[in-house]
């Protein structure tokens, strides 16, 4: 197959949603559904490029996106038109001239599997336009303006059609050419390459498949993620080490009470232990796919389960040395909006007049978390550690001083158990760049985003934050112990 390129035309704006926001920018499981688009097409390794069309008003946050989650892919943002054959003829000129084949996939279809995509590619090597569709459930009828019956389809030759579809370059933008000179409108680009009389074949998709259009959908597709991460966790026995039929409900239970009879502990005690280990294990995995995680993370999983495994007699003895199981931090920073500063928050640059002034980026938000780490740690404030007087400290990205904190928390044998920050600014609406805040902030302490959270508030116009003189951050930290210690350590 010729060099792979990838088309993702999201500039919809997800009028049939109801809310505020574009529907490729909205939360799904704490991350924005064209993340979970593009993440699919990063990993795929016959793919070579991808280009993400938008809305004008959207391009800096789609950059922004790209450049949070290191989609290393993504080679170009043009702007789409109002229609998406304007935006999906915008990509394909802004596509390097070495890509022959062409991919097009909707921007706000996110649950698509790297497995499904291989098996597509492969499938469709050599054809001029292969689609990707399911059979249709429903009896379909044509129904005409005043709402009655003229016809029911026959539904065995009936199919609903989905993305990815796959044409050869050249195929797709003479169709899309002679669409715009004819003003042939169509729904997907399958219909322009039939059109044009090009034969298109269709291979089987996935009813998991789904385009988020409305609420309905959205949470759908939270409950398809949460049984794929079920089935994964039960597949690979996640952190563990049991084997795949020893993870189920029903076999952590049987497993405490085998561990009960060897330890002598009651049985509620070790079924509660196997449920806390869930728990564990469902908030380090979740989105990791999307963030990914290091060998440092997968390290605290580890080893957190194997105190969790750990015989209760042994750990009753132990309990006593035990000292700080769980500590709790607080964090607060201020910083004055000025001209000529970019405005940085949680690691995202956000589009705005004003920025924060400061001799770091002025993160305020990353400043208040790591105010936090340092004081649940009691190892003093941000100021202490990065003074504001050292050069090497000018200019520098919080989040690599959050990096610097978390590596101290990680050598006193902690590891972050949950983090709930607030941010309080009148302007500029910050909620659209919340979900790359919260992958910022867990990338930089090895943790899931599902273990962060980040909101925003306004003060109604009250005090400096209401007049726009600042914004501010706070911050709270829940640390727990990753490790025993000997009696005498410190």
């Amino acid at each position: 197959m010729d060099s792979v390129g990838v088309i993702i035309p999201a500039a919809g704006q997800g009028t049939r949603m109801g809310v505020g926001v574009h529907k490729q920018f909205l939360s799904l499981t704490g991350i924005p559904v064209l993340a979970h688009t593009l993440k699919i097409f990063q990993e795929a390794e016959g793919v070579k490029e991808i280009v993400v069309v938008g809305a004008a008003e959207d391009i800096a946050q789609i950059r922004e996106l790209v450049r949070s989650f290191r989609f290393g892919k993504v080679s170009a943002t043009p702007t789409g038109g109002r229609q998406r054959q304007e935006s999906v003829l915008a990509g394909l000129q802004a596509l390097s001239e070495t890509i022959g084949t062409v991919v097009v996939h909707d921007g706000a279809r996110p649950l698509l599997t790297l497995a499904e995509l291989n098996r597509f590619l492969e499938e469709a090597a050599g054809s001029v336009a292969t689609i990707m569709a399911v059979e249709v459930k429903d009896t379909i009828k044509r129904v005409d303006e005043a709402g009655w019956v003229r016809e029911t389809l026959p539904r065995p030759e009936l199919c609903a059609v989905q993305t990815p579809q796959l044409f050869q370059r050249h195929v797709l933008r003479e169709a899309h050419l002679k669409a715009r000179a004819a003003g042939v409108v169509a729904t997907d680009d399958g219909a322009l390459v039939e059109w044009l009389g090009q034969p298109v074949k269709v291979l089987p998709g996935s009813f998991e498949n789904i385009k988020i259009t409305t609420p309905e959908d959205l949470f759908l597709a939270e409950r398809i993620l949460e049984k794929r991460r079920a089935e994964t966790a039960v597949a690979r026995g996640v952190a563990t080490g049991t084997s795949s039929t020893e993870v189920g409900p029903d076999a952590a239970a049987s497993m405490g009470v085998l561990a009960n009879q060897a330890s002598g502990g009651e049985d509620k005690e070790i079924i509660r232990r196997s449920e806390r280990e869930r728990e564990i294990i469902q908030c380090n995995e979740t989105e990791k796919e999307i963030i990914g995680r290091t060998e440092s993370e997968n390290e605290i999983v580890r080893r957190e389960a194997d105190f969790l495994l750990e015989p209760v007699g042994k750990r009753s003895e132990e309990r006593g040395a035990r000292t700080s199981s769980y500590r709790v931090g607080v964090g607060y920073d201020v910083h004055a909006l000025v001209e000529g500063r970019p405005l940085v928050l949680g690691g995202v640059k956000v589009p705005y007049a004003l920025g924060l002034l400061g001799h770091s980026d002025a993160d305020v938000l990353v400043h208040a978390v790591t105010d936090a780490l340092l004081g649940a740690l009691a190892l003093g404030d941000l100021g202490a550690h990065f003074p504001d007087t050292e050069e090497e400290y000018r200019g520098i990205s919080s989040l690599v001083l959050l990096e610097r904190v978390a590596g101290l928390m990680k050598e006193r044998g902690y590891r972050l158990g949950n983090l709930d920050s607030i941010l309080v600014a009148q302007k500029p609406k910050l909620a659209p760049y919340i979900p790359a805040m919260r992958a910022n902030v867990a990338r930089a302490l090895a943790v899931a985003m599902e273990c962060v959270s980040v909101k925003a508030t306004t003060t109604e116009r009250l005090g400096f934050a209401g007049r726009e003189e600042g914004i501010a951050a706070q911050a709270m930290v829940h640390l727990e112990k990753t490790s025993l210690r000997k009696s005498g350590e410190d």
